[in-house]
C-alpha cells in the first residue's frame, strides 16, 4: 500500500509527464499541419490538406501551449505571493489559499490536456476524411 508521500511523489511525476506530453503532442500537431500544407501528393502541386482544413487543429495545439505557459505563470505568481506572506508572518509553511490563482492553475492544467487531445483527434479525422478512410 503506497504511503501519502509516495502518492505525492507519483502524482508529481505523473503531472510533469502529462505536461511534457502536452508539449510533445502539440508541437507534433503543429509540425504535421505544416507538413500537410507544404507536402504535395498530387501532380498538380496541391497540398495534402489546405490551410483552412488544418487551422482548427493548429489553433487548438497553440492554445494548449498557451494554457501550459499560463498555468506555470499563475503558479509562479502564487508562490511568490506565498513567500512574501511567509516572510511577513515569520512562518516556515503556509497552505495554498484556494483563491483565483489556485483555481486558474487547475483550469489551465486541465485545459491544456483537453486541447491537445482534441487537436490530435481533429487532425486524425481531417486526415482520415482526406484519404477516404472516413467519409
Amino acid at each position: 500500500m503506497p504511503s501519502r508521500d509516495e502518492l505525492i511523489d507519483t502524482l508529481n511525476w505523473t503531472t510533469e509527464r502529462l505536461s511534457n506530453r502536452v508539449w510533445s503532442v502539440s508541437l507534433g500537431v503543429l509540425a504535421t499541419t505544416f507538413a500537410y500544407i507544404v507536402e504535395s501528393s498530387r501532380s498538380d502541386g496541391e497540398p495534402f490538406l489546405l490551410p483552412a482544413q488544418v487551422a482548427g487543429p493548429a489553433a487548438l495545439a497553440l492554445l494548449a501551449l498557451l494554457c501550459d505557459l499560463l498555468q506555470y505563470y499563475v503558479a509562479q505568481r502564487q508562490e511568490i505571493a506565498l513567500l512574501k506572506q511567509m516572510k511577513a508572518d515569520g512562518s516556515d509553511a503556509l497552505p495554498y489559499p484556494k483563491d483565483l490563482r489556485y483555481r486558474l492553475r487547475a483550469i489551465f492544467y486541465n485545459a491544456k490536456i483537453a486541447l491537445a487531445i482534441f487537436a490530435v483527434g481533429w487532425l486524425v479525422i481531417v486526415s482520415a476524411v482526406r484519404t477516404g478512410m472516413l467519409l
